[in-house]
C-alpha cells in the first residue's frame, strides 16, 4: 500500500511538471528569440576555413570554375558563450530531475576508418618528382586512425599487369620457344616518281599485298595478335596450328584505306604501331584518331611507336618518358585499351629504353632483327619477317618456309 501511494504521488508530480511546461513553453519561445537577436549583434561572422584539396580533385576545378557563396558561421565557441538567463522552464527542469528518470545516451562513436596504403607522391627535396613520380604509402602508427583524405592524384607511369583484362600474360616459369611469323610493313601504297629511296624501300603495293594475303590464307596461316603471342610464350595460351602476325609501322593513311580492308576481305587481323605527333597534328599522310579507333573497333591491335620516331638510344629518362609514355597514353585515350607492344623506331633500343617500356607498363617490343623463332626469355627484342616491294608470293613463302 505505501508503495502503491507513492506511485500516485510521483504521477501527480509528473502531471503538475508537465502542465508548467507547457504554460512555460511561450515564455522560453520568446526569451531565446531576443536573445539570440541580441546575440547575433555582438557577433562577428567569418568565413568558414576551406579544406585543402588536391590539386587534381574535381572538386577543386568545380571550385575554381564555379561561384560559391561564402559560408557565414558562428565564430563564438559554445563553451565560452555568454551566460544564457535562467527561466522558468529551466527552474522547473532542474526540479524534475530528481524526480524524473532520465536516461542520457551518448552516442557510441563509430569505428575510426583507418586507411593504409593510400598513395601518395613521392617527395624529393620538398616537392613533387615528376620524373619519376611513385606511389608510396603513409607509415602506420600504431593506436592512430587515420581520416580518409583524398590522396593527390599523381600522373604516374603505371605499373603493369591490369585486372581488369581477361588474358593475363602472368609467367608460369616455363621457358618456352615457338616458331610464329611476325611480317613488317609499313606503307601500301602505288609506286610514285621522286620517290627516295627510303620510301621505295618501305612501300609495297596493293596488289602485292594483295597476293600475298592470298597465298597466306591458301597456306592455312591464321593471324593472331601480339597479346596471344605473348600469353602463349608465358603460360601456355593456345594458338592455332600455323599462327602468323601481321605489323604495320608507322600509321600511315595507306594503312586505313588500302591494308585495312584487305584484310577485313581475307579475314586477317593485324598490329599497327603508331607515331601519334602527326596524327595530333593532322598529317593527311597518317591516320586520323576516328580511323584508329575503327580500325581498334574491328578488332585490329594498335601498338606503341614513339611520338615523334625518334632514335631512342642515348636519352634522358625524361625523354624516354615524355617519347613513350606519352605515345602510349595518346592511344589508349581513343581505343579505351591498354597499350602493351611497342616497335622500337628504326629499330634502335638500349638498356634504359626497355627499362621504361616495362615500367610503363608494356609486355614487349618488336625489334627489326630478322627470324621467326620467339622465346619466351626475349619479350623485348621479338623478330620480324621483314616484307619489301621486291618480295613476290614466292620469295614471301620461301622466308616463311626458311624459319625453323
Amino acid at each position: 500500500m505505501a508503495r502503491e501511494g507513492h506511485r500516485r504521488k510521483f504521477s501527480t508530480a509528473y502531471l503538475l511538471a508537465s502542465l508548467v511546461l507547457l504554460i512555460a513553453a511561450a515564455s522560453l519561445q520568446r526569451e531565446d528569440s531576443r536573445w539570440a537577436d541580441a546575440a547575433a549583434v555582438t557577433r562577428t561572422p567569418s568565413t568558414e576555413a576551406e579544406t585543402p584539396l588536391p590539386p587534381s580533385s574535381p572538386t577543386r576545378q568545380a571550385l575554381v570554375t564555379t561561384a560559391i557563396a561564402p559560408v557565414i558561421v558562428d565564430p563564438t565557441p559554445a563553451s565560452v558563450s555568454s551566460p544564457r538567463p535562467v527561466t522558468a522552464v529551466t527552474t522547473v527542469w532542474l526540479a524534475m530531475l530528481p524526480i524524473m528518470e532520465v536516461s542520457r545516451v551518448t552516442p557510441t562513436p563509430s569505428s575510426p576508418t583507418v586507411v593504409s596504403g593510400s598513395p601518395a607522391p613521392e617527395k624529393t627535396g620538398g616537392a613533387t618528382s615528376e620524373a619519376n613520380p611513385v606511389a608510396v604509402s603513409p607509415p602506420a602508427v600504431a593506436g592512430t586512425s587515420v581520416t580518409a583524405a583524398p590522396a593527390p592524384t599523381v600522373t604516374a607511369i603505371p605499373a603493369s599487369g591490369t585486372a581488369s583484362l581477361a588474358l593475363t600474360v602472368t609467367p608460369d616459369g616455363v621457358s618456352r620457344t615457338l616458331v610464329v611469323p611476325i611480317l613488317m610493313y609499313h606503307h601500301v601504297a602505288e609506286p610514285q616518281p621522286g620517290w627516295d629511296r627510303i620510301r621505295q624501300g618501305l612501300t609495297v603495293s596493293p596488289a602485292a599485298l594483295r597476293e600475298q594475303l592470298a597465298y597466306l590464307k591458301a597456306a592455312g596461316y591464321q593471324t593472331v595478335s601480339l597479346t596471344e603471342l605473348v600469353a602463349a610464350l608465358q603460360h601456355g595460351g593456345p594458338l592455332p596450328p600455323r599462327p602468323l602476325v601481321i605489323t604495320f609501322d608507322d600509321g600511315y593513311r595507306d594503312n586505313y584505306t588500302t591494308a585495312f580492308p584487305l584484310l577485313k576481305a581475307f579475314g586477317f587481323r593485324a598490329t599497327f604501331f603508331l607515331v601519334t605527333q602527326p596524327i595530333d597534328q593532322d598529317s593527311p599522310d597518317f591516320l586520323t584518331w576516328a580511323q584508329v579507333t575503327e580500325m581498334h573497333a574491328a578488332g585490329m591491335e594498335i601498338g606503341g611507336h614513339s611520338y615523334t620516331h625518334p632514335d631512342l638510344r642515348n636519352k634522358s629518362r625524361d625523354y624516354l618518358i615524355w617519347q613513350i609514355l606519352g605515345n602510349k597514353q595518346a592511344i589508349e585515350q581513343r581505343t579505351g585499351e591498354p597499350v602493351r607492344f611497342f616497335a622500337y623506331p628504326s629499330g634502335e633500343y638500349d638498356d634504359n629504353v626497355i627499362a621504361v617500356l616495362k615500367e610503363a607498363g608494356f609486355w614487349g617490343a618488336v625489334t627489326t632483327l630478322p627470324g621467326c623463332t620467339q622465346r619466351s626469355d626475349q619479350l623485348w627484342t621479338l623478330r620480324r619477317v621483314r616484307v619489301t616491294p621486291w618480295d613476290t608470293v614466292q620469295t614471301l613463302a620461301g622466308k616463311l618456309s626458311a624459319c625453323p
